[in-house]
């Protein structure tokens, strides 16, 4: 439901919540990925971010994630992934206003309740637990050897 309520926001708004949701990215990772940390390795699409701890990691990106992203990046070949309308980098505090806008946007399509980004964090981490609904988000954290 919540992916499916991007479409009705801009591509970059989209992309956050791919990124977040089925790559399982934390927010600051997201925000600070780049072009140029796209690349492809052994046939798969993958993003190099810095993970907790600055841990660098290569991530898979899920075939839904990769193309949102070329949507969101269209011709460019450097800078970030993710800008606001202003053209400038996004930051945290932006990413939780969007999380929170479409978190709205879903709330008011469902019975009222609210769906703040550590909700909307809690409900992706239950799903990854499960049973194994989405594979892209188990594999995600995991750097490719």
């Amino acid at each position: 439901m919540f992916l499916a309520a991007t479409d009705h926001y801009d591509s970059s708004h989209h992309a956050l919540a791919v990124l977040l949701g089925l790559n399982g990215l934390r927010v600051s990772e997201a925000c600070e990925t780049n072009v140029e940390d796209l690349a492809v390795e052994r046939g798969h699409r993958t993003l190099r971010i810095t993970g907790k701890g600055n841990k660098p990691a290569t991530i898979p990106l899920v075939p839904r994630t990769a193309r949102t992203i070329d949507l969101v990046v269209g011709e460019r070949h450097d800078g970030p992934i993710l800008r606001r309308r202003d053209g400038q980098r996004l930051d945290r505090r932006t990413a939780h206003r969007w999380v929170a806008s479409i978190g709205k946007h879903v709330a008011r399509q469902l019975d009222g309740t609210t769906c703040s980004p550590v909700a909307w964090d809690h409900f992706w981490g239950s799903v990854r637990s499960g049973d194994g609904m989405i594979v892209g988000a188990l594999v995600a954290r995991q750097e490719l050897r």
